[in-house]
């Protein structure tokens, strides 16, 4: 587990063609972004979401899948949009970080604070899958950017019980979707998808 300054982690996440959005600059996900896209484009290259399992109980499954097509057998940045939020935060809208999220954090040998970036290695993964199965099926409002170390993609949470992932290319986010599927992902209906026009 390593704690990285924000600032150093955006320089990082630029050096992979990773950014915020050019047509949404109030928000603080990251994606792959095409400036040359029209104005208006929610996303700007190849990107899909994918829907959590109506039952709770298969949730951590599905979030274990997740990890393991994105990043197999390498470390993984986790990022909270709006940083990692303080008691306060927690006080006034627990909906935007939930009450068991800060408990496991608060379990880690390092404590991140502000807009620090954790880079967990491939055998934390499972530090990960809890942060993201509780934040998933609480619908924390603080998404979190899920980014392995080799920048393939970008996996963000979401509120609306799905998850989001940004790809640099169509066949990246083929293959991530392969992946899945390999690893036994099934769901009732096809994931949704898109393509900017880079």
């Amino acid at each position: 587990m390593q704690l990285i300054a924000g600032s150093e982690f955006l320089a990082w996440a630029a050096a992979h063609g990773i950014a915020r959005s050019v047509h949404w600059p109030n928000s603080e996900g990251l994606v792959f972004p095409h400036p040359a896209d029209p104005p208006g484009v929610m996303y700007e290259s190849w990107w899909g979401t994918w829907a959590l399992p109506a039952d709770r109980a298969a949730i951590p499954q599905f979030v274990r899948q997740l990890l393991a097509a994105a990043a197999p057998g390498q470390a993984v940045h986790v990022r909270p949009w709006r940083g990692w939020p303080t008691a306060n935060d927690m006080a006034d809208d627990p909906i935007f970080w939930p009450t068991e999220a800060a408990d496991l954090v608060a379990g880690w040998e390092l404590q991140p604070a502000g807009d620090a970036v954790v880079r967990f290695g491939a055998e934390e993964h499972q530090h990960v899958a809890q942060l993201l199965e509780v934040c998933l099926a609480e619908s924390a409002f603080n998404h979190l950017d899920v980014i392995p170390l080799d920048g393939r993609l970008v996996l963000s949470t979401c509120h609306d019980r799905e998850v989001h992932a940004d790809f640099p290319t169509r066949a990246a986010r083929d293959a991530f979707d392969e992946a899945l599927r390999a690893l036994g992902y099934r769901d009732a209906a096809e994931p949704t998808s898109g393509q900017g026009t880079a």
